[in-house]
């Protein structure tokens, strides 16, 4: 069955929304709000639904009001709930907040259909907006709405950028919220990240302390402040290794005084970094200087490296530098070969256990 679907107002009746199929002669047979079945005659849903959509797109938003008055008084069922849920879409198209005052009339079971309904279309026009409204929101409707945001959100670029502007209002809440919200599990590292970094650069205690305020992840196995720490050492060095007595301690300390020392060493400061580990418990001292082995192996250059080793305090960390420094030797073409006495002499801080294997790669 062909039919197509108009919605007029009557000159004399301003308030009342007439339902009427055209005719070929543009002649139009009103139909009574009772009648909004003729809306779904199309058996074909696709079909109906995209008719559906263009002719209500036609239409502003006090008819499309209207309209969804009086659907919400018809006889309840299916064709109905369609037709209402594409009024919903075609009002959020045009105001997203009153098409979200208006999913309150429906019963409660539909309500986070709809919401997501909404808040597709509240994304696409104002993600900022939309995020903020759905922060106010209750319960399941809640997260409907921020789940439905990030889905509709199309790169991790936009997601950071709706995080960052709750940064604006309150800084504690969005953190919080970033650190506990269900509905953004597969973004959260991510967004904690990219939050504490430029909170870092506003104010780095305040950063700091609020990294400090959330327990360690199991998964992550490492503390926040050590993203802190990692963006003040770009630009305060100073700063940041006052902050690093106050790191966790465990791995938390360990990755983040290893991650420091590399930017140290990338800043011809090997010596700073050399003696920072002996800050560490002695119990995570060995581990510390075989982590930056390969920080000193390719960032200090070959002459320096042998005035360096004798300064590493444990000697499976000086026989890391050096095994490290004979492996990039052994790959290297001829005119950036070590000279042999070199590599005699980084061969005597390799420990005796390690020496064989090492000599074997370095043959020809």
């Amino acid at each position: 069955m062909q039919w197509s679907l108009s919605l007029l107002f009557s000159d004399t009746e301003d308030s009342e929304v007439h339902v009427s199929s055209v005719r070929q002669n543009s002649q139009h047979e009103i139909i009574k709000p009772r009648d909004v079945q003729e809306l779904v005659s199309e058996e074909n849903l696709l079909v109906r639904n995209i008719k559906l959509r263009k002719q209500l797109d036609e239409l502003d938003i006090s008819q499309l009001l209207q309209l969804l008055e009086q659907t919400i008084e018809l006889e309840k069922g299916q064709d109905v709930a369609d037709v209402q849920n594409q009024l919903i879409e075609s009002i959020a198209r045009i105001d997203p907040e009153v098409a979200l005052e208006r999913i309150w009339k429906f019963k409660f079971d539909r309500w986070n259909n709809l919401v997501s309904s909404v808040f597709t279309e509240w994304t696409s026009l104002n993600p900022d907006q939309a995020l903020q409204t759905a922060a106010t929101l209750m319960g399941s409707p809640r997260r409907t709405a921020i789940k439905t945001i990030l889905d509709t959100v199309s790169d991790t670029a936009a997601v950071l950028k709706i995080a960052e502007s709750w940064m604006k209002s309150d800084i504690e809440a969005t953190f919080h919220w970033l650190a506990s919200s269900v509905e953004i599990e597969v973004y959260r590292i991510l967004l904690l990240r990219s939050f504490l970094e430029k909170m870092t650069v506003k104010d780095a205690d305040r950063a700091f302390d609020l990294a400090l305020s959330l327990p360690i992840r199991e998964d992550e196995d490492v503390g926040l402040e050590a993203i802190v720490i990692e963006q003040l050492i770009n630009f305060d060095t100073d700063r940041a290794l006052l902050l690093l007595s106050r790191v966790r301690p465990g791995n938390t300390q360990l990755a983040t005084y290893a991650s420091v020392a590399g930017i140290l060493v990338s800043r011809h400061k090997t010596d700073k970094a050399i003696e920072l580990g002996k800050q560490l418990p002695e119990t995570l001292q060995a581990r510390y200087y075989d982590n930056i082995a390969v920080s000193i192996a390719t960032g200090v250059s070959p002459t320096k490296i042998l005035e360096v080793l004798p300064h590493i305090p444990t000697k499976k960390g000086r026989s890391k530098v050096a095994e490290f420094v004979l492996l990039f030797h052994s790959a290297a073409d001829e005119e950036n070969k070590l000279s042999d006495e070199y590599v005699e002499a980084m061969l005597e801080h390799v420990v005796p256990a390690n020496l064989e294997r090492v000599r074997f790669l370095l043959q020809p």
